[in-house]
């Protein structure tokens, strides 16, 4: 069962052509399923609270700016 995993996940494979796929996969915004709620997407976790951290972080950076000017 362990060899099945490894074939499985590709760590049966040299540590730098895993490392090379991971890069491939990750700029293709392939981030594989989430460990937090299987069967779901990574991608999709992160782009539905993406809108809600993009609003929460743009007014930081204005309340920055602003305390930083005055």
């Amino acid at each position: 069962s362990i060899d099945l995993l490894k074939r499985h996940y590709g760590l049966e494979k040299p540590l730098l052509l895993q490392y090379w796929h991971y890069l491939v996969r990750f700029f293709q915004l392939d981030l594989g399923p989430s460990l937090s709620f299987p069967g779901r997407p990574a991608r999709a976790l992160i782009a539905g609270a993406f809108p809600v951290t993009f609003l929460l972080g743009l007014q930081a950076i204005v309340l920055a700016i602003g305390i930083g000017l005055f």
